[in-house]
């Protein structure tokens, strides 16, 4: 289907929510690379896009932001041409399969959005060139565009210009750049970890060509409804945000989100009400908890 990023802003439109969870609540064992999942457990990802559709989500995000993996480190039995190589044809399989998930599905229109990024090694630290980034980036949108997918998402950055970079890279395959970064640092959680605002971002973010801002509130909810207002006054591009089931919790060892959906849909309200016109799920969020808002998406 044709992606219009202008068509999501006014109107409140979800996307879909914690893959993680999701695939391992249907018993998929623990520390699995999602970005596997289309080729190792296909039977159970369609179930948990499925579920995401159900609830009304009608963006589906890949699991697809391996920048580390593509560029850090292989297994002892692989060198590190043939573990990207072997990343990249995962990530183009993956688009494939979400492409073929979407056109099946084709009465709820979803969208197919491939993630890319964001690398833990900074250019401000000189652990990247530019150069070397814009490539790889590069590499991540040209197996995502083959996978067919409709638009590229640059997933949580924290350095601003590595999240430009993307942006340029998801150019080169013509098709619309979400910009996304993490504000979950300072007093108001509005700034990256690197001190990066959130108007800042989106200003830049809008001036290097992305379609839609997205905010990853990353370990801070409750802040996210002002970080919302304040790029709200900066953009009047649509505003998408990923926000997790509350606050984590470590429970026997393994860190749990225990927001309900009823309590989800509240916070979600005050996002929306501060100018967000697409949800979509981070840690914890369930398909319930997608379904919770669906009484809420008209304002």
């Amino acid at each position: 289907m044709a992606f219009y990023p202008a068509d999501y802003r006014h109107s409140l439109t979800l996307a879909d929510g914690d893959l993680r969870r999701a695939l391992a609540d249907l018993g998929v064992p623990p520390g699995q690379n999602p970005v596997f999942a289309a080729i190792d457990y296909p039977t159970l990802l369609e179930k948990a896009l499925t579920g995401f559709l159900r609830a009304g989500a009608r963006l589906l995000v890949t699991p697809t932001d391996t920048t580390d993996e593509l560029t850090d480190t292989a297994p002892a039995a692989l060198d590190k041409s043939d573990h990207a190589t072997r990343l990249l044809d995962a990530i183009r399989r993956t688009a494939r399969f979400y492409r073929t998930f979407a056109d099946e599905h084709s009465s709820e229109r979803p969208a197919v959005i491939g993630a890319i990024g964001p690398s833990s090694r900074l250019l401000l630290l000189g652990e990247h060139t530019a150069d070397n980034l814009h490539a790889v980036f590069t590499k991540q949108c040209q197996a995502l565009a083959e996978g067919g997918v409709d638009a590229i998402f640059c997933s949580a950055f924290v350095e601003l210009e590595a999240l430009l970079i993307a942006i340029r890279s998801a150019a080169t395959v013509n098709l619309p750049a979400i910009a996304g970064m993490r504000f979950d640092a300072g007093a108001d959680g509005a700034e990256t970890t690197l001190g990066v605002t959130s108007p800042q971002a989106a200003a830049a973010a809008e001036s290097a060509g992305a379609a839609i801002f997205a905010i990853d509130a990353g370990e801070r909810p409750d802040t996210v409804a002002a970080v919302v207002a304040l790029v709200r006054k900066t953009t009047q591009l649509p505003i998408w945000v990923r926000i997790s089931a509350g606050f984590p919790l470590l429970e026997e060892g393994r860190v749990v989100y225990p927001e309900s959906p009823a309590d989800f849909a509240i916070r979600v309200t005050a996002v929306r009400k501060a100018g967000a016109d697409i949800i979509g799920g981070g840690p914890g969020v369930t398909a319930d908890h997608l379904a919770a808002l669906a009484p809420r998406r008209k304002r």
